[in-house]
C-alpha cells in the first residue's frame, strides 16, 4: 500500500485505541485528518474486514452501556448522531425488554423523588423520565408501580 494509506491506518488504530467508534465517526475523523476519499475507503474496508469497525456490534454495546440511564428514544437519537443506521439501531433496541425500561424509569423517578416534598414532585419526576427518552408506557407503568408501593407502605 501507499504511505498515505499507512499513515491513515495508524491514525485510525490510534483513534480506535481510546474507544470503539462507528463507521461514520471513523470516516469523519479520517476526513478531518486530511485523507482523500480513496484512502479512507481502503482503510474503512480493512477495518471492517478485521471487524475493528462493526456498527451492529457498536450499537449493541452502546445500548448495553446506556440502557439503564437513558430511554429508548434518547438512545436512538444518540446513536443517530454517531452515524449508525436505522437497522443497526432497531436491532440493538429490540434487545432491551420492556420490563428493563420500566425498571430504569422507576429508578430514575425514585431518584428524582428523594428529598422532594413538593406536591407536584411525582409529576416533575415523570417529566424528567420522559426527557431522558423513556417511552410513555414504561414511565406510566413505573409511576403506577411506585405509587402502589408508596400507598402500601403507609
Amino acid at each position: 500500500m501507499t504511505e498515505s494509506y499507512d499513515r491513515a491506518m495508524n491514525q485510525a488504530m490510534t483513534y480506535l485505541g481510546a474507544r470503539a467508534r462507528s463507521a461514520k465517526q471513523m470516516a469523519d475523523y479520517l476526513e478531518k485528518k486530511g485523507h482523500d476519499e480513496r484512502t479512507i475507503a481502503q482503510v474503512m474496508e480493512k477495518l471492517t474486514e478485521y471487524r475493528f469497525i462493526d456498527d451492529e456490534s457498536y450499537a449493541r454495546r452502546f445500548v448495553e452501556a446506556h440502557a439503564g440511564a437513558d430511554g429508548a428514544y434518547l438512545l436512538r437519537r444518540k446513536m443517530v448522531q454517531r452515524g449508525l443506521t436505522g437497522e443497526a439501531i432497531d436491532r440493538a433496541l429490540e434487545e432491551v425488554p420492556f420490563s428493563a425500561q420500566v425498571e430504569a424509569a422507576r429508578a430514575l423517578i425514585e431518584k428524582k423523588l428523594r428529598g422532594d416534598d413538593r406536591p407536584d414532585a411525582l409529576r416533575r419526576a415523570v417529566q424528567a423520565a420522559m426527557r431522558r427518552g423513556f417511552p410513555y408506557d414504561a414511565v406510566r407503568e413505573a409511576a403506577q408501580n411506585l405509587q402502589e408501593d408508596v400507598e402500601w407502605e403507609e
